[in-house]
This record gives structure tokens, C-alpha cells and sequence, in this order.
């Protein structure tokens, strides 16, 4: 039997018959006249405003005095101390170890990602764990030949929340960096090298925006790591409204708005505190808790305000926003574009 002789021998079984109306032509009228006094009700209605222009329905206003009603009232700014030790972000569990990655698994070239280091990415279709640190080549400027470095691996300085053996999903990218050791401050012991490349599983992989490599006199190289996701508090989306641009030491005012995408209210209990960055510039402050709960299907604004230094760098940056819950699950404004440009002026 095939589908279409299933659904013919379903519809013709008198056990899924719908029991009849007992009067369809008066269930009919009814629902017509019924219909016909809302039409009513709507015209008399837009009658009076056009009229008289003082008729006003008794709910009328009441978003105005409401915190939340729809986000139409912002939240003002205040200036509340963070926590001495705010709750750190939560982040996903530590995966264990899975098959050790081969040449074949990782790209053929990796890139500078700034403020997160070098990645490079799984590009097979499972996941794998690359273990150790990489070498490296570069050309040396005196003599243009390529050479291996003297690299010296640590661990110590890789950012919180990085997990080492990496063991990365298909798609996903591994991290490493260059260091230098402490006390390396003159330029006379800096050699300038050009052209570095990773050494990885025994094969050269060039590095997109790394053009040249001061070394003085050894090279730190971190080994690879996996920056664990933030765990996200469900439902709770979060965008910014901010101007296109700001002056360098001038204060910039600008919107978030929270919405709460749940059937439930969302209480702000403890009080999130929350970090702004424009650039590499960033403030912790607590957020404004005058409104205890975002209800349901709603959303709260919140008034923010970001001072400028007056030596930032001119040019595009990006604005990024923050929060964190007691429990240490994360709102983050604008995640799928890393926040909202912003030009600093002069």
C-alpha cells in the first residue's frame, strides 16, 4: 500500500468522523452577527477620536507609567559598583580527548584573530584533539633564508576559560600565540623575522596577518587551546542602539534593550552586573535592577553610558555589552555580529 492509498483508506474510516454541528445554519449566523458587531464597536470607535479627539479609553496611558511596557521606558543609568569579585562567565564542561588530529584535519593556513590569538581550524568532517605547541619558521632578514626558531613552550598567560589539550568540532578553530620572555625590552636584543609560518604535525602553515615576528632572543609559544563557549541564560536577547560615531574623551550615551523571548517572567535576582567595551577599553558596572522581572514575550530598556578615552584609537572599533547572571550564565548583546561599529573621532 502506498501513501496515497493510506490517506484515502484514513479518510474513509468512519472512527475519525468529526461529530456534526447540531444546527450549522443558526452556528453560522451567529458568527456573523457577532462579527458584524465588532465591525461596529471598531467604527464607533475610530468615530469619537475623529469627532471629538477626547475620548479617551480608561487604559489609556498606562504604558507610560510602566517600566516595561514593550521597552518603551528606559531604565536609567546609574553608576553601581560591580561586585569586588564578579561571578565569572560559565562556560561548557571540558570535552575529553577524542582522536588525535592528523595534517589532513586542519586547514592550510592560519590567521590572526586580534585580542584572541592564532587559530586554526578543523576543516574535516569530526572531531579531533591537537595536542602540544607548535614550531616555528621565519625568514631571517639578513640573510633571507628560512630558518626554525628557538621556541620555548608555556602555559601560564592563557586566558581563563581556555582549555588545553583543544579538542575541536569540525568547523571549529584552535588557538596558539607568540610571546616574549620577561625583561625583553631593548631593541638592540630584537630581531625583526619576516614571513613566519606554524610548523604543524610536520607541515608549514603560513599565518594571515602576521607579517613579521620580533623574537628577543627566544620565542614563547603557547600550546593549543579551545576557548569553551559561555553558557547563555535561554530566552533573553539582547541588541544595542547606539549612535554611529563618538568623540575621543567624550561620553557615550547609548540603549540595550533586553527581551525576554519566553513564556515566563525573567527575574533580575541577584542583580546582573555587566562589562562595556568599545575597543579594548572595558568597564564592569551593576546593572540597574529598578525593574525586578522582565515579563514575559516583553522587553526592558537600559540606559548606558560609556566614557571615552581621550587617547582611543581613531578609526572603527566595535562597541560589545555583557551581562552576568547570579548563576553565571551570560546575556550578550549583538552575538552574532560581536556587537555594533562605532567610529571614534577626533
Amino acid at each position: 500500500m502506498n501513501v496515497e492509498e493510506h490517506l484515502r483508506r484514513v479518510l474513509a474510516d468512519e472512527r475519525f468522523a468529526l461529530p456534526a454541528w447540531q444546527d450549522p445554519a443558526e452556528r453560522v449566523g451567529r458568527g456573523i452577527r457577532r462579527r458584524r458587531l465588532q465591525r461596529s464597536a471598531v467604527a464607533a470607535a475610530a468615530a469619537a477620536v475623529v469627532l471629538g479627539g477626547v475620548l479617551v479609553p480608561s487604559w489609556a496611558g498606562r504604558r507610560s507609567r510602566s517600566p516595561v511596557g514593550n521597552g518603551d521606558q528606559p531604565v536609567p543609568w546609574l553608576s553601581i559598583s560591580a561586585p569586588a569579585t564578579p561571578t565569572p562567565g560559565l562556560r561548557r564542561d571540558p570535552r575529553p580527548d577524542a582522536r588525535d588530529c592528523t595534517a589532513a584535519d586542519l586547514g592550510r593556513r592560519a590567521w590572526v584573530e586580534p585580542g584572541a590569538g592564532i587559530q586554526l581550524v578543523n576543516i574535516s568532517d569530526s572531531r579531533c584533539t591537537l595536542r602540544g605547541s607548535p614550531g616555528v619558521v621565519a625568514t631571517e632578514p639578513a640573510t633571507g633564508r628560512r630558518t626554525t626558531l628557538d621556541v620555548h613552550t608555556v602555559s601560564a598567560g592563557i586566558p581563563a576559560g581556555a582549555q588545553f589539550p583543544a579538542t575541536i568540532d569540525p568547523g571549529e578553530a584552535a588557538t596558539t600565540d607568540f610571546g616574549h620572555p620577561a625583561g625583553c625590552a631593548s631593541p638592540a636584543g630584537i630581531v625583526r623575522y619576516r614571513d613566519p609560518a606554524l610548523v604543524v604535525l610536520g607541515r608549514e602553515v603560513p599565518v594571515s596577518g602576521q607579517e613579521e615576528l620580533h623574537v628577543c632572543p627566544t620565542l614563547i609559544v603557547f600550546p593549543w587551546s579551545v576557548m569553551a563557549p559561555l553558557l547563555h541564560v535561554p530566552f533573553q536577547v539582547a541588541s544595542i542602539q547606539a549612535p554611529a560615531t563618538v568623540r575621543r574623551g567624550q561620553t557615550l550615551d547609548y540603549i540595550v534593550t533586553i527581551l525576554n523571548a519566553s513564556g515566563t517572567a525573567y527575574r533580575l535576582n541577584p542583580c546582573p552586573a555587566y562589562t562595556q567595551r568599545l575597543g579594548e577599553g572595558a568597564t564592569t558596572f551593576g546593572l540597574n535592577c529598578a525593574v525586578s522581572e522582565i515579563p514575559p514575550h516583553r522587553s526592558v530598556r537600559f540606559q548606558m553610558r560609556l566614557a571615552v578615552a581621550a587617547d582611543a584609537p581613531l578609526g572603527e572599533t566595535r562597541l560589545t555589552w555583557m551581562a552576568v547572571a547570579g548563576d553565571g550564565r551570560v546575556i550578550i548583546a549583538d552575538l552574532a555580529t560581536g556587537g555594533v561599529p562605532i567610529t571614534v573621532t577626533q
